[in-house]
């Protein structure tokens, strides 16, 4: 609960970037972006970026090593243990601080 009660505090020094709000860091209201990559669908959206970008000829690159598909399970088994920690009144607050992020991104709400 201790990641719980930081977030709360809006506490993200010494922080994994990941747990920040993508809404904070990324200015998407004031930017004009052309694309918005989510990394958990990187197997269909990275092909497509450098297919528009002209740069299809690197895809090997970004989905040989540099791949985080692996991980991507252990993350989401991290966050339904850290989600199944907290209260309903806790989790509706988590709800509260990455709530530009469900709307802006697509994410569904804890």
């Amino acid at each position: 609960k201790q990641w719980y009660q930081r977030r709360v505090r809006g506490d993200w020094r010494g922080t994994n970037d990941h747990w920040t709000p993508a809404s904070q860091w990324t200015d998407i209201c004031q930017n004009n972006l052309d694309f918005v990559v989510k990394l958990e669908n990187e197997q269909v959206e990275i092909p497509y970026l450098l297919e528009q970008l002209g740069l299809s000829e690197h895809l090997e690159y970004f989905l040989g090593k540099h791949n985080s598909s692996g991980e991507k399970e252990v993350a989401g088994s991290e966050v339904e243990r850290y989600m199944s920690e907290l209260s309903e009144e806790q989790k509706a607050r988590v709800n509260d601080i990455y709530e530009m992020d469900y709307e802006v991104f697509g994410y569904d709400p804890v």
